[in-house]
């Protein structure tokens, strides 16, 4: 003890500057400032869903996010398709004939991992020339002959993972603030609720958890009502499929029902369109 109480007297004595009250204070205050400012930074991540602030890369959100849900709907549902194909005709398989057992969930990322789904985005947006258009999301979009009668635009309706959705889109998004992106993606809402599904016009959607609160630690389950997902991955489906992003043609067009086919001319309007926006 002795010891150490000579070195640091030794200390004073030849830096003396070194313990002055000065220094003390700015040294102080550099590190409660330095502080203030990991804090403020880290309580401004956690307060936000990290919404870009201009317009045209919330047009991008906008776009990826319907994108996002619409493959997610799609691969799940294929997926579901595949389980059940394997049921009725696979004898070897544990569930054969079995067709009252619940699915288990299923993993799209087995299909389009988080890098792979980033890229499909990034190589679309590319050939729309860049930018997101909020017209292809807001205007009438590619619809279907539906087998009761009629056109529709696609629905799409599935549950998605909060880890999932955070890490395609670059958001700091849990179950506190599921509101907060909901009312931005509100802002491209053109028709609401039951009336998105009768009119192919526009885009609608709606974010919601189940009434047990353990069913949101996780998942959101979402309805979308637009083509604008469908309509680009058609567009570019033999782009992806050549870079070995994603196989579109094993995946069905509508999630609702097998018994509907594209419109054509609805499609080649949608190419045309976005062909004369990119440019």
């Amino acid at each position: 003890m002795r010891r150490r109480q000579a070195m640091f007297d030794s200390l004073i004595k030849r830096y003396p500057w070194c313990f002055s009250p000065v220094v003390y204070g700015i040294l102080a205050m550099t590190i409660i400032m330095a502080g203030c400012r990991i804090t403020g930074q880290m309580e401004s991540q956690l307060n936000s869903v990290q919404i870009p602030e201009s317009e045209a890369e919330q047009d991008c959100l906008a776009w990826k996010t319907v994108l996002l849900l619409s493959l997610n709907t799609l691969i799940a549902q294929g997926m579901r398709e595949e389980l059940f194909e394997q049921r009725r005709n696979n004898p070897d398989h544990p569930d054969y004939r079995d067709f009252t057992k619940p699915f288990p969930p299923m993993d799209v990322t087995e299909v389009l991992s988080v890098k792979k789904a980033r890229q499909l985005m990034d190589v679309i947006i590319e050939k729309e020339g860049g930018k997101c258009h909020k017209e292809l999301l807001m205007d009438s979009q590619c619809v279907f002959n539906h087998r009761r009668g009629g056109v529709r635009e696609a629905s799409f309706y599935g549950k998605i993972s909060y880890v999932r959705l955070n890490r395609v889109l670059g958001l700091s998004l849990h179950r506190s603030r599921l509101s907060e992106f909901d009312d931005f993606l509100k802002r491209y809402a053109s028709f609401t609720g039951y009336e998105a599904q009768k009119t192919p016009n526009g885009f609608a959607h709606k974010f919601y958890c189940g009434k047990k609160s353990s069913e949101c630690t996780s998942d959101i389950t979402y309805n979308i009502y637009g083509s604008l997902g469908i309509c680009l991955l058609k567009k570019h489906q033999k782009l992806l499929k050549s870079r070995n992003i994603f196989d579109l043609s094993g995946y069905g067009y509508h999630p609702d029902s097998s018994g509907v086919s594209f419109v054509e001319e609805s499609l080649k309007q949608f190419i045309d369109r976005s062909n004369q926006l990119s440019q």
